[in-house]
């Protein structure tokens, strides 16, 4: 819960600072539009959530919306979910087996608590990986584990 506490707003603040109408950059065809790496943040709580409520989630690759204040407003709300059953989860339901399945297949398995970490975890690399995208998307980087040169360089 600490953890979380701390990396919620950063994720945030990364999303916030997509320029709206550069959501289909991408550095090279073969890489994901930073739409795209914005939207795998409500999506991977979505799942994370029903993998503390009912022990397992399927993944399942939804369109995302077009703009970013839906793809915020889905943070924001799977991100309120998924505090709300952490707040409650006793050390029994932290402990319980999870599964998180792809196309009926077990890719994931282990305690809820190991679920928990392997999101946080994946999405501080894809808040790392959009943050890389902001610049040449004509946005600007803001502090994530402290000040970042666009904020010491101020307005340009």
């Amino acid at each position: 819960m600490q953890r979380w506490t701390i990396e919620r707003p950063v994720t945030l603040k990364v999303l916030r600072a997509l320029p709206e109408d550069r959501l289909d950059y991408r550095p090279h065809a073969a890489s994901k539009s930073g739409g795209e790496i914005a939207w795998i943040f409500p999506e991977e709580l979505r799942g994370l959530c029903d993998i503390v409520e009912k022990g397992e989630a399927s993944w399942e690759s939804r369109p995302g919306p077009n703009t970013l204040s839906e793809i915020t407003a889905a943070y924001e709300d799977q991100a309120s979910r998924f505090t709300r059953l952490l707040e409650k989860t006793d050390d029994a339901r932290w402990e319980a087996e999870g599964k998180f399945l792809y196309k009926g297949e077990v890719v994931f398995g282990g305690a809820i608590r190991e679920h928990c970490w392997w999101i946080l975890f994946d999405q501080i690399h894809h808040r790392g990986q959009l943050s890389t995208y902001l610049r040449p998307m004509g946005g600007k980087v803001p502090a994530i584990y402290g000040q970042s040169a666009d904020e010491q360089m101020g307005p340009h």
